[in-house]
């Protein structure tokens, strides 16, 4: 017969190693496809919103920030058309569709809707909202926010209503 070695399996008295190996994979199968199914499940779940042209800048600013957070859930769809030679960049279809849809004097005119924001009649926290909604439009609240946290704190207090 010759010498052999043995493997730990072969070792262990009444195993049918065949059988287990077999009920092993089937196992690893039927997980495999109950990820797949919820993987599938969750991207038909994530449909991007339609777009149709809008004459109200803020709806065409919001289904962009919708239709980015669709593509990233849809497992970075967008670094895919960045990297395709024979698509258009997303940064250059991004510019193209404000230019187009929500243009420099509309994103302006939204700024100096921010710098002229008073409580007024609203309710602090209608106020914070309308507050927090125009900021994103203003080009000092862009970038890092710890570089304009000291004038968001200071534009948000003088605009509260004083009693």
């Amino acid at each position: 017969m010759g010498s052999r070695k043995r493997g730990v399996w072969e070792r262990i008295p009444n195993v049918n190693y065949e059988r287990e190996h077999e009920t092993f994979m089937t196992t690893m199968n039927a997980v495999a496809e109950v990820v797949r199914e919820a993987a599938v499940a969750a991207a038909r779940a994530v449909k991007p919103p339609k777009f149709k042209g809008t004459l109200v800048a803020t709806d065409a600013d919001n289904w962009f920030r919708a239709i980015e957070r669709s593509l990233r859930a849809q497992h970075g769809i967008q670094r895919l058309l960045q990297q395709d030679k024979g698509d258009i960049p997303w940064n250059t279809f991004k510019d193209e569709f404000y230019k187009k849809y929500f243009p420099r004097t509309a994103r302006d005119a939204k700024e100096m809707e921010l710098m002229q924001l008073k409580q007024g009649n609203t309710t602090v926290a209608e106020y914070a909202r309308k507050f927090d909604d125009l900021c994103r439009f203003s080009k000092i609240c862009q970038g890092n926010p710890a570089d304009f946290e000291e004038w968001n704190c200071l534009k948000f207090e003088g605009g509260l209503l004083r009693i």
